[in-house]
């Protein structure tokens, strides 16, 4: 594992960033991470969160162009990069001071010493994510189940974090259920062909047919697809549509 620290207007002793790399350390200790860049961007702020990049990365693609983490733009990416990688990104607002923290799907935490307990407990949420998509471990375990696997591994690494309580969260705007809109494309067995309508920034695949590779939860707006280049995507169903002859096939029924 190759660890790069960004820091942004921050200043930090030395020791801080040797315990900062010592709790990643000893979080992936159980877990082959030989593949693994982990990107942590010190910044001003209270700010905390983490992503995994689930597609195998390249330098050229080390810094996002746009969205929450374009302004990794603004560091130098590393000249030492392996070839392809697979990588995280954590963002650590220096100016957090809670010894209690929440993230965005319900839970929230109380820490000992918070800093270095906190980021052990995120990068643990992150390194779950890389275990299930790059090494094929934790099938079909998404986001609450990252969270009990984080919290599990950061206590067994000795970190000082405990579940304070977890209160279900539904989305704004999302009502509970399946949208009937949808129906059709969620019947499409695997490995049926979509038309993609609506390509989101991504103009090459405008109007073109993708493999339906499966459904996500019942309720889902999102499908997973490949693309014909091989790419394999979540794309929204509001973007997606049935070929011509399937939705003649539905409005006529079957003969």
């Amino acid at each position: 594992m190759k660890v790069y620290i960004f820091r942004y207007r921050v200043a930090y002793r030395p020791e801080f960033q040797q315990n900062l790399l010592a709790s990643l350390d000893k979080i992936a200790e159980t877990t082959e991470t030989k593949d693994l860049v982990v990107a942590v961007y010190l910044t001003r702020g209270k700010q905390w969160a983490g992503h995994l990049l689930r597609q195998p990365m390249t330098s050229a693609r080390f810094a996002r162009r746009r969205g929450r983490w374009a302004f990794t733009q603004g560091f130098q990416t590393p000249a030492d990069l392996p070839e392809k990688f697979a990588l995280i990104r954590l963002k650590l607002g220096m100016q957090a001071g809670s010894k209690r923290f929440a993230d965005s799907y319900g839970w929230s935490y109380r820490c000992g010493g918070f800093y270095f307990d906190g980021v052990a407990n995120l990068f643990a949420h992150e390194l779950h994510h890389f275990r299930r998509w790059h090494l094929g471990l934790h099938p079909r375990e998404s986001e609450h189940s990252a969270n009990k696997w984080a919290l599990a591994r950061a206590r067994e690494a000795g970190f000082q974090v405990e579940l304070d309580k977890r209160t279900k969260k539904s989305r704004p705007g999302r009502a509970p259920g399946m949208d009937p809109r949808f129906a059709g494309l969620r019947a499409l067995p695997e490995g049926a062909r979509v038309r993609i309508k609506n390509a989101y920034n991504r103009p090459q695949y405008l109007g073109q047919l993708a493999e339906k590779l499966g459904s996500l939860r019942a309720n889902a707006r999102r499908m997973r697809i490949r693309t014909s280049d091989g790419r394999s995507w979540r794309w929204p169903m509001e973007g997606l549509e049935l070929p011509d002859i399937l939705q003649n096939t539905l409005q006529r029924g079957p003969e």
